[in-house]
């Protein structure tokens, strides 16, 4: 079964699926690591990809893919 994207999951402009993950910060956690996993994976697969982190500092803050956009609270 194929589903087609919800129009409030694509870009109307670009045309791309569009999904935003959500971090408190780059602590050096299990669940850190998986969520930017998960980011770069997403944006290898053609959706654009933002991050909203609250705390943007931490060890893994250079692991933050590139094609994906960062969003703070600052």
């Amino acid at each position: 079964m194929t589903r087609n994207p919800s129009p409030s999951s694509t870009d109307a402009q670009t045309g791309l699926r569009h999904v935003a993950l959500f971090m408190h910060g780059f602590e050096a956690g299990g669940a850190q690591r998986r969520t930017l996993a998960l980011a770069g994976a997403l944006a290898e697969r053609g959706l654009q990809v933002d991050l909203v982190v609250v705390v943007p500092q931490g060890p893994l803050a250079a692991e933050l893919p590139c094609s994906c956009l960062l969003y703070t609270s600052d």
